[in-house]
C-alpha cells in the first residue's frame, strides 16, 4: 500500500509498506465482493462444500477458499446432500434405514449382475424423489440431517425405509435361485458362484470359488454348462459359430437351442458334444469337433475360476482350467498336505494294522469356508529304496514321481515295488488323505500290497528263489534291466493281481479274510504268468537281435517306430503296467516280427497305417503326461494304449486275430467317448 502517488516523468508511489491479504477482509468488508464455485459433497465433512474467492476493486485477496456451503445456498445443498450422500451412499452413518437400503440396492444390483441388464434397478432420479419428498426444506448436511432423522423416527421408525417395490423398475421373475443359483454342487461339494455384470473385468459373468486342493477333482465339462440363466445365451452363441453349411440345419437357432435345452440336462460332458448329438439325432448331420468355434464367444460365457488357498486368500483366477492347474500346481499340492496335516493328529498317525472298524472311503473337512471331500488310504510307509531295491536304474526324479504315483515319467509306467530282500519285519503303516478318490485308491492298492507281501514272507521267498522259470526271464530280460527289477515287479504284480482285487480291504479282518482266502493261489496266478512274460521275452530278444546292425534306408522309419513300440511294451516295471494285458504281450511281439518280413514289400501301406497309429499315439501320450503331472492314475487312458496295440496286430499281422473287432474309425469313436467323460 501506498500512501501517495507522484507522477514525474514516470509514476512513483511514496511512502510504500507491504499488506497482507488477510489484514484486507475484515477492515474493508462493506467493499469486497464473494463468488462461490464448484459446491461439491464431502463425505469426511458430511456437508457440502465450496471454494470461495474473495476481491476488493477487482484485485483477488483471498482465493480458493473452502466453506460451507449449506446456509450460503440452503436449496441447491439439500439436493446435493441428498443425491450423493443418501442416493450415491456417500455417507458415514450408523442409522439403520442406510444400512438396510444399501443391503436392498446391492441385492437389487445382484439380480442385474445375473440378468445381466441395468433395467431392474430404479434410477437416481426415482430415489431423489423418495427422499426429497420426506426430508424438510433446511436439511443439508450430517449434523442437521442426525437430527431431524432421530427425531422422526420416534414417531415412524420406518420413516427413510425402502422396500423392494420402491426400488425395482420392473419385475425380475426370470432371476430365480433355480436360474442362477448360488452355488455349483458335484460330488458332495458345494462350490460358491458370484455374479458381476462388468464387460471386459476379469470376473465378468459367474465366477466360481475354488480351493487349491480342489482343482484336480473339478467336473471339467460340467462347467462348460455354467448356469441354466446363462446357459441359454451360450448355446446359441456357440451355434452361430457354426460354419454356414452346418448353421443353415439349425434355423431359427433360438427355437433349436430352447428344444435342445429342454432335452438336455447339464452333466460333466462337453457342451458342443451334447448339442451335437442332439442335431444328430434330429437332422441326421453329425458335426465335426472342429466345427464349433468356442474361441469366437464372449469371455463371460466361461465360467471364470477364482482359486484360493485354505485360509480363502485369493491366488489368481481365470478361464483357462489346464493352464490354472499348471499355474497352481505347487499350490494345490500345499493345500492337499495342508488339508491332510489338519487330520493327521486323528488319521495319520503310525499304526502297526489296519483300523478294527472299516477306513472310510472319503472324509469331509473345510478349506476356505467350503466343505471338500478328502480320501483316506493306506500308506506303507517303511519300505526302503535301495541301489539293489526298488527303482534300481530309475533316476532320484522319476522314484520321487513314482512314490506319488506309482509310475514313473516316462511314457511307459515303471512300477515302484518293495524288493524282496527287504521283505523283514512289519512295515511302517499310516492313513493318508489325498485330494482325489483316484489317487487314494490307487494308494490304497499298493498299501495293500505291500502289506500282503510282508504278511506273507515265505511266498515273497519262494517267488523269489524257488521259480527256475523266473530265472530263465531275467537272463532274457538282461538287456533290459536287471534281475532285481524284474523279480521286484513279477512278485508285486502277482499280490497285486492275487489280493489287492476289488473290494479292497479296508480293515484288520477285511484284510485278514482276504489273506486267508487267497495265498493258496499266489503260486499258481504266478505259474500262469510267468508262461506268457517267459514268451514275450523270448521273442522280444528276437526281435532286438533283427532291429541291430545295418538297416536298409527304406526301412529307416519302420525300425525307428518298432523300436519305440518296443520300449513301450518291455521296459522295467512293465509286468505291473500290463496287468491282464501280460497274456496278449506275447502276440503283440510277434506282430511286430511279422511286421518286420511284411514290411519291404509293404512300404507304402506300412507307412500310412504307421501314420494313423502314431497319430492315435500323439494324442494317447498328451493325455497320459497330463494325467501323470497330476498325479491322477487313469485306467481308462491305459486301456486306450492296450487297443492301440491291437489296432497294429490289425493293421500289420491280421493273421494273429484280435481280441474283437479294431479299426481306426472304432477307435476314433471310443477316443472321442473317452474325452467326453473328461
Amino acid at each position: 500500500m501506498a500512501a501517495e502517488m507522484v507522477e514525474t516523468t514516470k509514476l512513483y508511489a511514496r511512502q510504500a509498506a507491504a499488506i497482507k491479504p488477510e489484514w484486507v477482509e475484515p477492515l474493508a468488508e462493506h467493499l469486497v465482493k464473494r463468488s462461490y464455485s464448484e459446491p461439491h459433497w464431502e463425505m469426511k465433512r458430511a456437508q457440502v462444500v465450496a471454494s470461495e474467492q474473495v476481491t476488493l476493486f477487482g484485485l483477488p485477496i483471498v482465493t480458493a477458499r473452502k466453506v460451507h456451503y449449506g446456509p450460503l445456498a440452503p436449496e441447491e445443498s439439500r439436493e446435493l446432500f441428498i443425491r450423493r450422500a443418501l442416493v450415491e451412499g456417500e455417507f458415514q452413518t450408523r442409522a439403520p434405514f442406510f444400512s438396510h437400503n444399501r443391503a436392498l440396492m446391492e441385492e437389487v444390483g445382484e439380480l442385474e449382475a445375473r440378468a445381466r441388464k441395468r433395467d431392474i434397478l430404479v434410477d437416481e432420479e426415482t430415489l431423489f424423489s423418495f427422499y426429497a419428498e420426506r426430508i424438510p426444506a433446511g436439511i443439508y448436511n450430517g449434523r442437521s440431517f442426525d437430527k431431524w432423522r432421530k427425531d422422526a423416527e420416534q414417531d415412524n421408525p420406518n420413516v427413510l425405509h425402502l422396500n423392494l417395490d420402491d426400488l425395482m423398475a420392473r419385475d425380475a421373475g426370470e432371476v430365480t435361485a433355480a436360474r442362477y443359483p448360488e452355488q455349483l454342487n458335484h460330488n458332495s461339494v458345494a462350490y460358491p458362484l458370484s455374479y458381476h455384470f462388468s464387460p471386459g473385468a476379469i470376473d465378468d459373468g459367474v465366477t466360481m470359488i475354488v480351493p487349491a486342493a480342489m482343482l484336480s477333482q473339478l467336473p471339467r465339462y460340467r462347467i462348460e454348462w455354467l448356469v441354466p440363466g446363462l446357459l441359454r445365451d451360450k448355446a446359441i452363441a456357440l451355434m452361430k459359430s457354426l460354419p454356414k453349411q452346418y448353421r443353415k440345419q439349425v434355423v431359427p437357432i433360438p427355437n433349436w437351442v430352447d428344444a435342445a435345452l429342454e432335452a438336455l440336462t447339464p452333466d460333466d460332458v462337453p457342451l458342443t458334444s451334447a448339442l451335437g448329438e442332439f442335431m444328430r439325432v434330429k437332422t441326421g448331420l453329425r458335426l465335426p469337433e472342429d466345427a464349433w468355434q468356442p474361441a469366437a464367444l464372449e469371455p463371460h460365457l466361461f465360467m471364470n475360476l477364482r482359486i484360493v488357498d485354505q485360509d480363502g486368500k485369493v491366488l489368481g483366477e481365470g478361464r483357462d482350467l489346464e493352464a490354472l492347474e499348471a499355474r497352481f500346481k505347487d499350490s494345490a499340492a500345499a493345500a492337499a498336505r495342508a488339508m491332510a496335516n489338519r487330520s493327521r493328529d486323528a488319521t495319520s498317525e503310525v499304526l502297526e494294522d489296519l483300523p478294527e472298524t472299516p477306513m472310510a472311503t472319503s472324509h469331509s473337512t473345510t478349506q476356505a469356508g467350503i466343505r471338500v471331500e478328502a480320501y483316506p488310504a493306506l500308506v506303507v510307509r517303511a519300505i526302503q529304496e535301495e541301489s539293489d531295491g526298488p527303482g534300481a536304474g530309475m533316476s532320484a526324479k522319476q522314484r520321487k514321481l513314482a512314490r506319488k504315483t506309482g509310475k514313473n515319467s516316462a511314457p511307459s509306467s515303471h512300477a515302484t515295488v518293495p524288493s524282496s530282500s527287504q521283505q523283514q519285519g512289519e512295515p511302517s503303516l499310516a492313513v493318508e488323505l489325498f485330494d482325489h478318490p483316484a489317487k487314494a485308491l490307487a494308494a490304497h492298492r499298493d498299501g495293500i500290497t505291500r502289506l500282503a507281501m510282508a504278511r506273507l514272507p515265505d511266498q515273497v521267498r519262494y517267488l523269489d528263489k524257488d521259480m527256475k522259470a523266473l530265472e530263465r526271464c531275467a537272463l532274457l530280460f538282461a538287456k533290459v534291466g536287471t534281475r532285481r527289477q524284474l523279480a521286484d515287479d513279477f512278485i508285486y504284480s502277482v499280490f497285486e493281481q492275487v489280493m489287492a482285487v476289488e473290494p479292497l480291504p479296508r480293515s484288520r479282518g477285511e484284510l485278514q479274510a482276504r489273506l486267508d482266502d487267497k495265498r493258496a493261489e499266489l503260486v499258481p496266478h504266478a505259474e500262469a504268468l510267468i508262461k506268457p512274460l517267459e514268451a514275450a521275452l523270448k521273442q522280444h530278444l528276437e526281435l532286438s537281435k533283427r532291429l541291430k546292425g545295418k538297416i536298409d534306408f527304406s526301412m529307416a522309419l519302420v525300425v525307428a517306430d518298432l523300436k519305440v513300440q518296443q520300449a513301450r511294451l518291455i521296459h522295467p516295471g512293465f509286468i505291473r503296467e500290463a496287468g491282464a494285458w501280460l497274456h496278449q504281450l506275447p502276440r503283440y511281439v510277434e506282430a511286430m516280427l511279422i511286421r518286420l518280413d511284411k514290411a519291404p514289400r509293404e512300404r507304402m501301406r506300412d507307412q500310412r497305417d504307421m501314420e494313423e497309429v502314431k497319430g492315435f499315439e500323439t494324442r494317447l501320450d498328451t493325455r497320459l503326461n497330463k494325467a501323470r503331472e497330476q498325479g491322477l492314475p487313469d485306467a481308462e487312458l491305459e486301456d486306450f494304449g492296450w487297443w492301440l496295440q491291437e489296432l497294429r496286430v490289425s493293421l500289420f499281422a491280421q493273421q494273429l486275430g484280435t481280441l474283437e473287432t479294431v479299426s481306426t474309425k472304432r477307435l476314433d469313436k471310443r477316443w472321442q467317448e473317452l474325452m467326453a467323460r473328461r
